[in-house]
């Protein structure tokens, strides 16, 4: 049993993550310059760091269901945006009036502070034999601030990773306490998570292994009632994750959650690797051909073929802009993110790098992303070796279930360069392998000798 005053106590983690967040809101919305920053980018505050970024790509979903009760524009349902944040964002602007904006940043307070006795719960189940792991895990999440920097934006990323995470301890303990209650909660919490993102169509497919995992861990598996578990958990969510797929069926006759995937493919990737290969007038003409098709599936068809025939064509720079993008998603830590708001960054921004925003270079930064970048190398090291250890084990049930789940979440992302936070939903899990190989390590045995000799 974990002491009331201890770190390992999810309620303890749940308190101070909640102090943190609350704190890290007020001072934002006490300096004049970051409160502009966080507000929505419209009337005064039009030229903002938010704008051109995907905020009102939420917000005015919401605003128009409000109005039409359609999430899209006017009567036009929208395939771009799946529903789950902006009927979040629709509750409470309908709850708190014209402070909709102010009250959301105290809710994400509240809400993404769960992610810390989440990850730790998760933590126990997956390694009984390591209690004290759980404190390492929340204090590193709680400095790198990996869950704190979104509370006073308006986008998914923490808010689909907090689902998801609760939602994956909830399908751990309805394996092994048997239960159905628990099973349900599973598939409320990522249900609706799969209404956020649209990445989860195929999940429910590892969630069989993961589900899998943890009855072969706890040695359950043989039951009947654990394999009815099992399967009733992944068929529900196959039909819950896909229901963003169904309306866009329902709608636009095609069967995908969004458009999101060739969007980037074609925005983001493809033009990247034409604008490397000195092909932006190529790259500049489909484009255009693709804002003249009139319909969604024609522009989805016309995108994905192009990117297809370009990263066939030119595989090499495509290697490399994928590359690039793993090193931005899997070492750019969350704390430089706050520098906007303050209009600093880690290096010059300039109208003429992008013409929406100017930060000024902050040295200070510089060294944060440089020494946070390290940190996360020498993490993902320990996680490498901490699947080693799987291999010489010949555990190989969870080396895979573990490979199958961070790559379906992540490897996808790596057609765009979004940071820190592409990597949400698994990072936790990296971070919880990485601490318990490093609790492995027989030189942390030297160590603790060393310092006991010295005490």
């Amino acid at each position: 049993m974990d002491k009331r005053g201890s770190l390992k106590s999810p309620l303890v983690q749940y308190i101070i993550g909640l102090i943190v967040n609350i704190v890290f809101v007020v001072i934002l919305l006490n300096i004049e310059v970051s409160y502009r920053n966080l507000q929505l980018p419209e009337g005064e505050y039009r030229d903002n760091i938010q704008k051109g970024t995907d905020t009102m790509t939420y917000v005015q979903p919401a605003r128009n269901y409000l109005e039409y009760s359609i999430f899209g524009r006017g009567n036009a349902p929208d395939y771009h945006r799946t529903i789950g944040y902006p009927f979040y964002l629709a509750v409470l602007m309908k709850l708190f009036g014209n402070n909709w904006l102010i009250a959301t940043f105290f809710v994400q307070a509240f809400f993404y502070a769960s992610i810390y006795p989440a990850l730790s719960k998760i933590a126990n189940i997956l390694f009984p034999d390591k209690p004290s792991l759980t404190t390492p895990i929340f204090c590193f999440y709680l400095v790198s601030g990996a869950y704190l920097v979104q509370v006073p934006v308006l986008l998914t990323d923490t808010f689909y990773t907090v689902l998801f995470t609760i939602g994956l301890y909830f399908g751990f303990l309805s394996i092994i306490r048997q239960s159905w209650k628990y099973l349900i909660l599973q598939l409320v919490f990522i249900g609706y998570a799969a209404q956020v993102r649209p990445n989860l169509i195929y999940y429910p497919f590892i969630n069989i292994f993961v589900l899998w995992l943890i009855a072969n861990r706890y040695n359950v598996l043989s039951r009947m009632k654990i394999k009815g578990i099992i399967i009733t958990s992944s068929a529900a969510l196959l039909l819950l994750c896909n229901i963003p797929s169904i309306r866009n069926y329902a709608h636009y006759r095609f069967f995908k959650p969004s458009n999101l995937l060739e969007h980037c493919l074609f925005g983001s990737l493809t033009s990247e690797v034409m604008k490397r290969q000195n092909e932006t007038g190529t790259f500049e003409e489909m484009a255009q051909k693709v804002k003249e098709a009139n319909d969604i599936r024609e522009k989805m068809s016309l995108q994905k073929k192009f990117a297809i025939e370009v990263c066939t064509k030119y595989p090499g720079a495509t290697i490399k802009i994928m590359v690039r993008n793993a090193r931005s998603n899997l070492l750019r830590n969350s704390w430089i993110e706050v520098g906007p708001y303050l209009e600093y960054y880690w290096r010059d921004i300039t109208p003429l790098t992008n013409p929406l925003i100017h930060l000024k270079k902050s040295e200070f930064l510089f060294v944060a992303t440089i020494v946070w970048s390290m940190v996360y190398a020498i993490v993902y090291i320990f996680f490498g070796l901490f699947l080693l250890r799987l291999v010489r084990k010949k555990d190989w049930l969870f080396f895979f279930t573990i490979l199958a789940f961070i790559s379906y979440l992540v490897l996808p992302t790596f057609v765009a360069a979004g940071g820190y936070r592409y990597r949400l939903p698994v990072e936790g899990i990296i971070g919880m392998c990485a601490f318990y190989e490093i609790s492995q390590m027989k030189y942390l045995n030297v160590i603790k000798t060393g310092l006991k000799v010295v005490r």
